[in-house]
């Protein structure tokens, strides 16, 4: 048996200056509109500006170009990019901002502690997946704890990034760790990859009530 999802958010840049297409891919249940997003300013101070007080839809296409500057200017960004993490109008905001900051990895190291803020609080589950992704990407392996608690989240998808997330931080290779495929699950519905990476934990002298 496999569940099959949506694990990341999918780029789709049609010219390196961002005159793109951007495909937000969601969770199995939930549908994101099919907006094309506004032309991203063409400076990096005009960038940042909009990050800072641009509207949703530009928010989202500039810190989409974010991926495309120099690793100078990324780092830069980043205390911007967390700023967006708390923009409370839109979700996809946030979702966004939280993969930019791990896509731009350890580097963006000072986004840790908002991103545990997001994942256990934030409203949308989808903030929530992103934010435990990003946290694997970071490197911070402070941060294995929290993603614990959420293998045994009610959201399939919320624990199976939640497990990815563990192994990559710890270098463990759990069930289907690198399927492009879906995920197999027991008898019970519970995805392989999540009963490994509980195991783990067991293993290394946790308790957990699961």
């Amino acid at each position: 048996m496999k569940f099959n999802g949506y694990l990341y958010l999918t780029f789709c840049f049609v010219v390196i200056t961002m005159k793109s297409c951007l495909s937000l891919s969601a969770t199995p249940l939930i549908e994101i509109p099919n907006i094309a997003p506004p032309t991203p300013p063409a400076t990096f101070p005009e960038l940042l500006s909009v990050l800072n007080n641009g509207t949703a839809e530009e928010r989202i296409s500039a810190a989409l170009k974010v991926l495309t500057l120099s690793e100078k200017e990324k780092e830069l960004a980043v205390p911007y990019l967390i700023n967006n993490l708390d923009y409370k109008e839109n979700s996809d905001v946030r979702r966004t901002a939280a993969i930019v900051l791990g896509e731009i990895g350890p580097k963006a190291n000072q986004s840790v502690d908002r991103l545990v803020s997001l994942l256990n609080n934030d409203d949308a589950t989808i903030v929530k997946i992103a934010a435990a992704e990003a946290l694997g990407k970071i490197g911070d392996q402070s941060v294995v704890p929290n993603l614990v608690n959420y293998l045994n989240s009610s959201d399939l998808e919320l624990a199976i990034v939640s497990a990815k997330s563990i192994a990559l931080l710890t270098g463990q290779s759990f069930t289907d760790l690198d399927s492009q495929n879906g995920y197999s699950l027991d008898s019970a519905g519970e995805p392989y990859i999540v009963i490994d990476a509980k195991r783990w934990w067991e293993d290394e002298g946790k308790y957990q009530d699961w």
